[in-house]
């Protein structure tokens, strides 16, 4: 079951296995408050891998500007979709004091 309102399953309790399937609602870590000051709900965010120390992170972003990194366990498998080709956009559900809310899916 997800916690915190973030989901990273579609239909059913198996684990999504096709990148296109996938839907994440999830927080933003770090948000980067000139960027978000931008932003309002229903706006759509690009969602991009940056290496952080060799790793990959996921970030999303607004015209070209990081609003922030989405480190949520449910997207453990995001980065790997995205080199095999896969776009996805973050939606901005909420912006409260800073603080955004997302969900992220496949762009068709």
């Amino acid at each position: 079951m997800a916690e915190s309102g973030e989901s990273g399953y579609s239909g059913g309790l198996e684990p999504v296995t096709n990148c296109d399937l996938l839907v994440i609602e999830t927080r933003i870590s770090f948000p980067r408050e000139d960027v978000v000051a931008l932003l309002k709900e229903g706006d759509a965010l690009k969602v991009a891998l940056q290496l952080s120390g060799g790793t990959p992170v996921v970030v999303v972003m607004h015209k070209g500007q990081v609003a922030g990194e989405v480190t949520s366990q449910k997207v453990q498998r995001l980065p790997e979709y995205i080199i095999r080709g896969t776009d996805y956009v973050a939606t901005v559900i909420s912006k409260n004091n800073g603080q955004l809310r997302v969900r992220i899916r496949a762009i068709e």
